[in-house]
């Protein structure tokens, strides 16, 4: 799975990528790991309203 930092290429991907089937980005805070059982402080942002 690609990951970035920058805003600029998150937001490409957002604009470019719906066509490959790509629904959405997830983002996260760098220092938030994924902990089994517990809730995840991230956000699904869709692409797109399909």
């Amino acid at each position: 799975m690609p990951m970035t930092i920058g805003l600029d290429v998150a937001r490409a991907w957002m604009r470019n990528h719906t066509n490959a089937g790509v629904e959405a980005v997830v983002v996260k805070h760098l220092a938030h790991t994924y902990r089994l059982g517990e809730g995840r402080p991230w956000l699904k942002i869709r692409t797109s309203c399909r």
